[in-house]
């Protein structure tokens, strides 16, 4: 599962969960990035739309490119 490989990738590379930011275009991944409680950005070019993925207040960008203008 996405979860299972989340928590092995932040295990195996050591790295403190406030240095990751968990990229996604689904709501499921979302919830991936609360379980393993890790930042989450959610990309709305993808499988949900702009308007579903902003439930519960996430961040959501129109593009991986807008990726580069966050700060």
């Amino acid at each position: 599962s996405k979860t299972y490989l989340a928590k092995n990738y932040i295990e195996k590379h050591r790295t403190p969960v406030n240095q990751i930011v968990f990229i996604g275009d689904t709501l499921h991944d979302m919830e991936v990035a609360h379980e393993v409680g890790v930042d989450v950005i959610l990309v709305s070019n993808g499988h949900h739309a702009h308007n579903r993925l902003q439930i519960n207040g996430n961040r959501v960008i129109n593009d991986l490119k807008s990726l580069l203008e966050l700060k």
